[in-house]
């Protein structure tokens, strides 16, 4: 801070702070920045708000909490999703995530218990658990 004399005389002389401006020029980049950061977490957020289905977010998620989660997206197709109702939907039965595939490898002998299963054939299901 610089300072200056005032005052006509010696016997009245004050020290005041000259007054410089401010170059506001070089605090706009910053107000822009500040902005952007502003914009972007408070579109971030309301993208995280919207995903939850207009619920606050969770913390602390187990494996309990997941799978309970994961039922009610099969329920009601959203992942905090809740119904009331007392029957599952029409397909629910059909949306578990253990999927079971047919796979046929060929070149292997046929397994005993199946004997109907054609020469080179071997006939195994797969489970698939998440």
């Amino acid at each position: 801070m610089v300072w200056s004399l005032s005052g006509g005389g010696l016997s009245h002389r004050v020290l005041t702070p000259l007054l410089q401006g401010v170059p506001f020029e070089a605090l706009i980049p910053y107000g822009i920045m500040l902005a952007f950061f502003g914009v972007s977490g408070a579109g971030l957020s309301k993208l995280r708000h919207m995903q939850n289905g207009g619920k606050r977010g969770r913390h602390s998620v187990d494996q309990w909490d997941r799978q309970m989660m994961e039922r009610d997206r099969r329920l009601t197709g959203f992942l905090r999703g809740q119904t009331d109702n007392v029957r599952a939907p029409p397909g629910f039965e059909l949306s578990h995530p253990w999927k079971v595939s047919l796979v046929i490898d060929e070149g292997r002998e046929p397994h005993a218990d199946h004997p109907e299963a054609r020469e080179g054939d071997y006939v195994k299901l797969r489970l698939r658990i998440p």
